[in-house]
């Protein structure tokens, strides 16, 4: 079996775990988890995946309240100080505090989450998710249109019927739920939701 590799991105960032993306054969994505020194492998099958992937922003809100709380104390703090006319400490105190703000404020932006979806075409479960503009954006984006792209042609090439879509769907969750990438229930959940649209 051959793995010519036609596109590859591999994402690292702080936050997350390393993954490594590659199209094989034009048929299939794998995909490689890092952990540590352990490294988890998977295959998913394109026609499985329903193409444009869609963009998800998750909002960090606790962090985003905190940096405002941090703020309205600093104004009220430097009120207060101002009301005694000590000008110099009002302007240090303003200034910690306001520092103190925006880095909250910066940490609030890197804990959210923004990330580009590919969900099942039938049952509607995520099985890949990219982060947004890592490595870079011009790369990230190559890949996420050529990969949308390659899952339009494989539909229009293969022409499968209904059936054959949803059992193919269902081999495919089967195959990466024995895998561990996702759980029983989630299996369970898109395996009822199939045979209803069978």
């Amino acid at each position: 079996m051959t793995t010519d590799k036609t596109s590859q991105l591999f994402q690292k960032a702080r936050l997350f775990a390393p993954l490594h993306f590659s199209l094989l054969r034009g048929r299939e994505l794998e995909i490689a988890r890092y952990a540590g020194r352990n490294k988890q492998v998977y295959r998913i099958d394109l026609l499985a995946l329903r193409a444009p992937s869609e963009r998800i922003v998750g909002v960090a809100w606790k962090w985003w309240l905190i940096s405002l709380g941090s703020f309205l104390l600093t104004v009220i703090f430097a009120w207060g100080l101002s009301s005694l006319q000590q000008g110099i400490f009002v302007l240090i105190a303003g200034g910690f505090g306001l520092l103190a703000s925006l880095s909250l404020a910066a940490l609030a932006w890197k804990k959210g989450s923004r990330q580009q979806v590919f969900y099942t075409r039938h049952s509607n479960i995520p099985l890949v998710t990219l982060h947004l503009g890592v490595p870079n954006k011009n790369e990230f984006q190559n890949f996420v249109s050529l990969l949308e792209e390659q899952i339009k042609a494989l539909q229009q090439e293969f022409n499968l019927t209904r059936d054959q879509e949803l059992a193919g769907e269902l081999r495919t969750l089967r195959r990466l739920t024995n895998d561990g990438i996702i759980s029983l229930h989630e299996y369970e959940n898109s395996k009822e939701v199939l045979f209803q649209k069978h």
